[in-house]
Protein backbone atom coordinates (compact mmCIF):
# COMPACT_ATOMS: atom_id res chain seq x y z
CA UNK A 1 0.00 0.00 0.00
CA UNK A 2 2.89 2.43 0.60
CA UNK A 3 2.93 5.23 3.11
CA UNK A 4 -0.27 6.89 4.22
CA UNK A 5 0.16 10.45 5.48
CA UNK A 6 -2.47 11.48 7.98
CA UNK A 7 -3.13 14.82 9.64
CA UNK A 8 -5.31 14.10 12.67
CA UNK A 9 -7.52 16.97 13.73
CA UNK A 10 -9.03 16.46 17.13
CA UNK A 11 -11.29 18.50 19.36
CA UNK A 12 -9.06 17.34 22.22
CA UNK A 13 -5.78 19.18 22.77
CA UNK A 14 -3.69 16.10 21.94
CA UNK A 15 -5.09 12.69 21.09
CA UNK A 16 -3.42 9.97 23.15
CA UNK A 17 -0.97 7.68 21.38
CA UNK A 18 -2.93 4.58 22.40
CA UNK A 19 -6.14 6.04 20.98
CA UNK A 20 -4.41 6.95 17.71
CA UNK A 21 -2.92 3.43 17.42
CA UNK A 22 -6.37 1.92 18.05
CA UNK A 23 -7.96 4.15 15.38
CA UNK A 24 -5.28 3.33 12.79
CA UNK A 25 -5.60 -0.39 13.54
CA UNK A 26 -9.35 -0.04 13.02
CA UNK A 27 -8.75 1.77 9.74
CA UNK A 28 -6.60 -1.09 8.46
CA UNK A 29 -9.19 -3.69 9.44
CA UNK A 30 -12.12 -1.68 8.06
CA UNK A 31 -10.31 -1.10 4.77
CA UNK A 32 -9.52 -4.80 4.46
CA UNK A 33 -13.19 -5.65 5.05
CA UNK A 34 -14.44 -3.13 2.48
CA UNK A 35 -11.96 -3.63 -0.34
CA UNK A 36 -12.63 -6.91 -2.06
CA UNK A 37 -11.89 -7.72 -5.69
CA UNK A 38 -14.21 -5.56 -7.76
CA UNK A 39 -14.34 -2.77 -5.16
CA UNK A 40 -13.22 -0.02 -7.51
CA UNK A 41 -15.56 2.63 -6.08
CA UNK A 42 -15.66 3.27 -2.33
CA UNK A 43 -18.10 5.35 -0.29
CA UNK A 44 -16.53 6.41 3.01
CA UNK A 45 -19.57 7.05 5.22
CA UNK A 46 -18.57 9.30 8.13
CA UNK A 47 -15.23 10.00 6.46
CA UNK A 48 -13.66 11.92 9.35
CA UNK A 49 -10.03 12.45 8.34
CA UNK A 50 -10.66 10.65 5.04
CA UNK A 51 -8.22 7.90 5.92
CA UNK A 52 -10.41 5.00 4.74
CA UNK A 53 -11.11 6.57 1.37
CA UNK A 54 -7.47 7.56 0.90
CA UNK A 55 -6.27 4.08 1.93
CA UNK A 56 -8.73 2.61 -0.57
CA UNK A 57 -7.19 4.76 -3.32
CA UNK A 58 -3.72 3.64 -2.30
CA UNK A 59 -4.93 0.03 -2.47
CA UNK A 60 -6.11 0.51 -6.04
CA UNK A 61 -9.66 1.89 -5.88
CA UNK A 62 -10.53 3.97 -8.93
CA UNK A 63 -12.70 6.48 -7.07
CA UNK A 64 -13.52 7.26 -3.46
CA UNK A 65 -16.32 9.44 -2.10
CA UNK A 66 -16.21 10.69 1.48
CA UNK A 67 -19.26 12.05 3.25
CA UNK A 68 -19.61 13.43 6.75
CA UNK A 69 -21.91 15.60 8.84
CA UNK A 70 -19.00 17.56 10.41
CA UNK A 71 -17.51 20.51 8.48
CA UNK A 72 -14.18 20.05 10.32
CA UNK A 73 -14.02 16.44 9.09
CA UNK A 74 -14.60 17.51 5.48
CA UNK A 75 -11.79 20.08 5.72
CA UNK A 76 -9.47 17.47 7.28
CA UNK A 77 -10.24 14.93 4.55
CA UNK A 78 -9.42 17.49 1.83
CA UNK A 79 -6.14 18.31 3.55
CA UNK A 80 -5.18 14.64 3.94
CA UNK A 81 -6.06 13.91 0.32
CA UNK A 82 -3.59 16.60 -0.78
CA UNK A 83 -0.94 15.41 1.72
CA UNK A 84 -1.12 11.97 0.10
CA UNK A 85 -0.67 13.33 -3.41
CA UNK A 86 -4.18 12.76 -4.75
CA UNK A 87 -6.16 15.21 -6.82
CA UNK A 88 -9.67 16.17 -5.66
CA UNK A 89 -11.23 14.28 -8.60
CA UNK A 90 -9.99 10.94 -7.14
CA UNK A 91 -11.85 11.46 -3.86
CA UNK A 92 -14.86 13.71 -3.63
CA UNK A 93 -15.74 14.83 -0.11
CA UNK A 94 -19.19 16.17 0.80
CA UNK A 95 -20.90 17.64 3.82
CA UNK A 96 -24.36 16.04 4.21
CA UNK A 97 -27.25 15.70 6.66
CA UNK A 98 -27.52 12.92 9.28
CA UNK A 99 -29.86 10.80 7.11
CA UNK A 100 -26.99 9.65 4.93
CA UNK A 101 -28.34 6.31 3.65
CA UNK A 102 -31.23 8.11 1.96
CA UNK A 103 -28.71 9.54 -0.52
CA UNK A 104 -28.04 6.07 -1.93
CA UNK A 105 -29.84 4.85 -5.04
CA UNK A 106 -32.42 2.10 -4.37
CA UNK A 107 -30.73 -1.26 -4.82
CA UNK A 108 -27.26 0.14 -4.01
CA UNK A 109 -25.04 -1.92 -1.73
CA UNK A 110 -24.19 0.07 1.41
CA UNK A 111 -21.22 -0.70 3.66
CA UNK A 112 -20.97 0.93 7.07
CA UNK A 113 -17.49 0.40 8.49
CA UNK A 114 -15.32 1.48 11.38
CA UNK A 115 -17.95 0.13 13.76
CA UNK A 116 -16.86 -1.31 17.07
CA UNK A 117 -18.37 -4.71 17.78
CA UNK A 118 -20.46 -3.41 20.69
CA UNK A 119 -22.37 -1.13 18.26
CA UNK A 120 -23.41 -3.85 15.80
CA UNK A 121 -26.84 -4.68 17.26
CA UNK A 122 -27.86 -1.04 17.69
CA UNK A 123 -26.83 -0.12 14.14
CA UNK A 124 -28.44 -3.21 12.59
CA UNK A 125 -31.72 -2.23 14.24
CA UNK A 126 -31.38 1.41 13.13
CA UNK A 127 -30.60 0.58 9.50
CA UNK A 128 -32.97 -2.39 9.16
CA UNK A 129 -35.68 0.15 8.29
CA UNK A 130 -33.90 1.14 5.07
CA UNK A 131 -31.59 -1.80 4.22
CA UNK A 132 -32.34 -5.38 3.13
CA UNK A 133 -30.02 -8.40 3.25
CA UNK A 134 -27.98 -7.04 6.15
CA UNK A 135 -24.75 -8.92 6.88
CA UNK A 136 -21.86 -8.27 9.26
CA UNK A 137 -18.12 -8.88 8.86
CA UNK A 138 -15.79 -8.55 11.85
CA UNK A 139 -12.02 -8.40 12.35
CA UNK A 140 -10.36 -7.82 15.73
CA UNK A 141 -13.33 -6.05 17.33
CA UNK A 142 -14.12 -3.89 14.28
CA UNK A 143 -17.07 -4.49 12.01
CA UNK A 144 -18.59 -3.62 8.66
CA UNK A 145 -22.36 -3.79 8.19
CA UNK A 146 -23.50 -4.31 4.60
CA UNK A 147 -26.95 -4.16 3.14
CA UNK A 148 -28.94 -3.24 0.05
CA UNK A 149 -30.86 0.05 -0.03
CA UNK A 150 -34.56 -0.70 -0.13
CA UNK A 151 -36.51 0.32 -3.23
Amino acid sequence: MGWLVLMVQSREKEPGTDQLRKELHGVQNATNIILNPGGEHVLDYGTGSGVLGIAALKMGAELSVGIDVDPQAVASAHQNLALNGFEADRMRVYLVSDDIVSYAKPGAVIGLSGIISEQIHQLKVRYSMCLDNISVSEIDGWACIRGTRRT
